[in-house]
């Protein structure tokens, strides 16, 4: 098949390179034959060609413009679409596409303010700009806007799948699954070849019922009505990576590679195995051009931003993290590293700030504890610190961050030989600072400022490239009335991050 797709795009660049070469009129009719062949690259260099010729051939324009969306070029996508427009074609065959390709870029905000109250004349294309600004106002966070988005695209078309789907999602956010699922089953009934059904249906019975081998089935009978599915290859490879099966997985993308090597989704997959292979290089060469094209993508902004946080450029995974979470508040990655980036820079009011929502709601996690009592810490907030990893420890017993909070509580009850004992060992084997970062504040404490500076020594042993442990050398001085020796160590910890600044 593919052999097939490459010798008919060849041969259309052949007949370009004819003399005369064919008409605009041949060439959007070789285009829609070969979208009719589901083959788009070909279509992509006949509508093209097309344009070459006559620049305002609208209905070319149309075509290029779906064509590219239908292969993960959103921001191509609404570039030839936006041309199209211009070009006096009706709304009705223009905006829904537009729409969608704007969501695909991640401008909910821009659908909205611009489409809210549109109405096109057109049930088809009523049902399908509505559904879009469901999407868009889920997106928001504006779930009852999305129910009357939802209820209006099925007014104007009973049977519009994309609404039915919707509909079903929404049905399983209100925790009826079993209705959800219901529907979904009623639209692959009438229609196996539906692969976006097949994707959600996977997604519920994967997340909401907790059945992997159920769910694996469902994205491999989406994939296999649409093996350009990217939904469901993503989800497939999800799971598998959930699963602890990385090898798998990558398998899985190496064929994909093969069969579908120009889809963004394709280089997104292989950029998160890059990532979780430690090709943090190859990781950062595949997402840099796909920010490019998709700037406002969180999971792609998570991903960058992490890549450049293994990769050392704190400065560059700050930007991109905050973008991500700011587009995606909570999103659970990219806010744990954007914290951690805080941290490693100095900027532990930062950090304190962006875990605020979930330490004032109480429902903070063990990971969550450790972040903010290392922040405390950083502040000389000692008592901060001490409750909060305290409290991770209750969270999380057997982790062995959470053993340092253990140790902490010993000092606490009076225990202090054997609690500084244990986080002594803890931080001698343990490859993380969550102990060192706890010897030193309990250290300090107790008065003991030669202890800690030896305790900071030994972090920075661990850390020798990282400015966080001369920080805190010349903050010990600093209390001993050592003036010149915390001057030296502050400008070492300068020499190391000219831009830290905590």
């Amino acid at each position: 098949m593919i052999r097939t797709r490459t010798v008919a795009a060849i041969a259309v660049a052949a007949l370009l390179a004819a003399c005369g070469g064919p008409s605009e009129e041949e060439l959007l009719a070789s285009a829609q034959q070969a979208l009719a062949q589901h083959d788009s690259k070909s279509a992509t260099i006949s509508l093209k060609a097309a344009l070459q010729k006559n620049p305002d051939l609208a209905e070319a324009r149309l075509l290029l413009g779906t064509t590219l969306l239908a292969s993960g070029d959103a921001a191509g996508a609404s570039v030839e679409l936006r041309k199209a427009a211009q070009l006096k074609l009706p709304e009705a065959r223009v905006v829904p596409p537009l729409a969608r390709s704007l969501l695909a870029a991640g401008e909910e905000r821009r659908i909205v303010q611009t489409w809210a109250t549109t109405r096109l004349g057109d049930a088809a294309a009523d049902a399908d700009l509505s559904t879009t600004l469901a999407l868009a106002y889920l997106r928001l966070d504006q779930p009852a806007k999305a129910q009357e988005a939802v209820a209006a695209a099925l007014q104007a078309q009973a049977g519009f799948v994309p609404a039915q789907l919707l509909k079903a999602r929404m049905l399983a956010a209100q925790q009826d699954l079993d209705g959800a699922i219901a529907l979904l089953d009623a639209v692959t009934a009438q229609d196996a070849g539906r692969a976006d059904a097949w994707v959600l249906k996977g997604q519920l019975l994967q997340h909401g019922r907790h059945d992997r081998d159920a769910a694996l089935a469902a994205y491999r009978r989406a994939i296999e009505a649409d093996p350009k599915q990217m939904a469901a290859h993503q989800a497939l490879v999800g799971l598998l990576l959930a699963a602890g099966d990385l090898p798998a997985a990558q398998a899985h993308v190496e064929q994909l590679s093969k069969t579908l090597p120009d889809l963004a989704g394709t280089r997104l997959l292989q950029a998160q195995i890059a990532y979780l292979r430690g090709d943090f290089e190859g990781a950062r060469r595949l997402t840099q051009p796909l920010l490019q094209a998709t700037p406002n993508n969180a999971v792609l902004l998570q991903l960058a931003g992490a890549t450049e946080y293994q990769l050392r450029a704190l400065p560059q995974a700050e930007t991109l993290l905050a973008q991500a979470v700011k587009l995606a508040p909570g999103l659970p990655l990219a806010t744990r590293l954007l914290a951690e980036t805080y941290l490693r820079t100095g900027q532990a009011d930062k950090a304190l700030a962006l875990l605020e929502p979930e330490l004032d709601g109480g429902k903070a996690g063990a990971e969550t504890l450790l972040l903010a009592g290392q922040a405390h810490l950083q502040n000389g907030d000692l008592r901060q610190a001490d409750a909060a990893f305290a409290q991770a420890a209750k969270l999380a017993p057997d982790d062995p961050r959470a053993r340092t909070a253990l140790a902490l509580g010993k000092i606490g009850r009076g225990d202090s030989g054997a609690g500084l004992g244990e986080l002594e060992a803890l931080a001698a084997r343990d490859t993380g600072i969550t102990a060192d970062m706890a010897l030193i504040a309990s250290q300090l404490r107790r008065g003991e400022r030669a202890k800690a500076l030896k305790a900071i020594a030994a972090l920075e042993a661990k850390r020798p490239q990282d400015a966080l442990p001369s920080l805190m050398r010349g903050r010990v001085l600093l209390a001993g009335s050592d003036r010149p020796g915390a001057r030296a160590a502050f400008e070492h910890a300068l020499a190391l991050d000219a831009a830290y600044f905590p």
